[in-house]
């Protein structure tokens, strides 16, 4: 994880706290929403993934509760200052990323099986 995160703080301008909290909460929408089995898989070829999932909870507070884990995860990620783009950017390069650690289908199977996250991919 230490590739991406070091991509992530050059290409956006992040220092590595919001690097990791960023990267980490859009791997925290994949833990919480997605397809369990497939998740795993993904996350055992991106060795950190779940450990940097599970210390950036996508899904927190009042926001969680009543508006899901994508508006919550949306609103973590906009309380770091990023914009809609800086978001959408970031987290093409976290699936681009994941692509290169394992096969480009598995990527696919796993934004998929996250309702309504496809449209932002």
């Amino acid at each position: 994880m230490d590739v991406l995160i070091e991509q992530i703080m050059r290409t956006h301008d992040l220092d590595r706290e919001k690097a990791e909290q960023a990267v980490g909460t859009m791997l925290s929408v994949l833990a919480t929403e997605g397809d369990g089995a497939k998740v795993e898989a993904l996350f055992a070829a991106m060795p950190g993934a779940a450990q940097l999932a599970a210390a950036n909870p996508a899904r927190s507070g009042l926001i969680g509760t009543f508006g899901g884990t994508l508006v919550s995860a949306y609103t973590r990620l906009s309380g770091l200052g990023l914009s809609q783009d800086r978001i959408r950017a970031i987290g093409e390069s976290v699936f681009t990323y994941a692509e290169r650690c394992t096969d480009r289908q598995l990527v696919r199977d796993v934004v998929r099986s996250v309702k309504g996250l496809d449209p932002f991919v």
